[in-house]
């Protein structure tokens, strides 16, 4: 809502910026299942187990004075069953590390160098560009994406837009 912002002049006095690489490795994990595995999995077992199962009948309730049976009664009972369970283990993705390249400088920016060992991946990758303006009262600092981010100048003058709590929500040349 435009009713609750308000603006203000302030210059670009700091940059920064960080990439993160997020690396997954594959372990086996142990598993159980009524039904037989597939796919790459290992030490599979089959059990015989016994189990006491709640089984609920109906039959109809005594019958009223005109003769008609009454509603029906649930007698619930234990029974003893047998089934048949597998244990196994399978290969399954997790987090394993993170690596993080940060800095100030805009002429550096890079992502984090790695190796991929044997069963490993990249699960995922992050970059966060931030500025921070300094204004007649504060600082304020916002994030932008890199193109936003690379477009400014440090030293310079800058309209900012604040939210109702003071956030950064708009950067427009002055």
């Amino acid at each position: 809502m435009a009713l609750f912002r308000r603006h203000i002049d302030a210059e670009a006095t700091a940059f920064a910026w960080t990439r993160t690489v997020d690396i997954e490795q594959q372990l086996w994990v142990s598993k159980r299942s009524e039904w037989q595995p597939r796919g790459e999995t290992r030490n599979v077992q089959r059990h015989q187990e016994t189990y006491w199962e709640t089984v609920t009948d109906w039959q109809p309730g005594p019958p009223d004075a005109d003769g008609t049976p009454g509603p029906q009664q649930s007698i619930t009972s234990q029974e003893l069953r047998t089934r048949t369970v597998y244990t196994y283990e399978v290969l399954e993705w997790h987090e394993s590390r993170t690596l993080t390249a940060s800095g100030a400088d805009r002429n550096d920016v890079e992502w984090p160098e790695y190796t991929l060992e044997p069963g490993e991946r990249i699960g995922g990758k992050a970059e966060t560009y931030s500025v921070t303006f300094t204004g007649p009262a504060k600082q304020y600092e916002t994030t932008l994406d890199e193109t936003r981010w690379r477009a400014l100048t440090l030293g310079t003058t800058y309209r900012l837009s604040l939210g109702l709590l003071g956030s950064v929500r708009e950067v427009t040349p002055t």
